[in-house]
């Protein structure tokens, strides 16, 4: 199992609610604070931050299962007005990384 944009890993939450067994081989969040509550309660065996910058040799090879979840804020108006959170300065560069991502593993 590995998660990408991956919040508070509600993935992970629905496979372990209905009795799953899973190997977390990785995780990532640009978020610190996600970041520490992936790494305190889910225990990945590889954290990243910002999987846009992350290499696909990085990846664990081989996977069953992968869920990524498109960052929300940058299309959030209410986070755009207020000026918390901008768009990728290239569009696709979030479903580019999963893409990467899915080569690199194949799941």
């Amino acid at each position: 199992m590995g998660t990408d944009y991956s919040g508070m890993e509600t993935p992970l939450i629905a496979l372990k609610a209905l009795g799953v067994r899973y190997r977390h081989l990785f995780s990532s969040d640009i978020c610190p604070k996600a970041r520490l509550v992936i790494q305190e309660m889910f225990k990945p065996e590889k954290l990243f931050g910002d999987a846009t910058k992350r290499r696909p040799e990085e990846l664990p090879g081989k996977l069953d299962l992968y869920v990524a979840g498109f960052p929300c804020q940058v299309f959030s108006l209410v986070s755009q007005l207020a000026g918390h959170h901008r768009g990728p300065a290239r569009p696709l560069e979030h479903f580019e990384t999963c893409v990467k991502t899915i080569k690199a593993c194949r799941p």
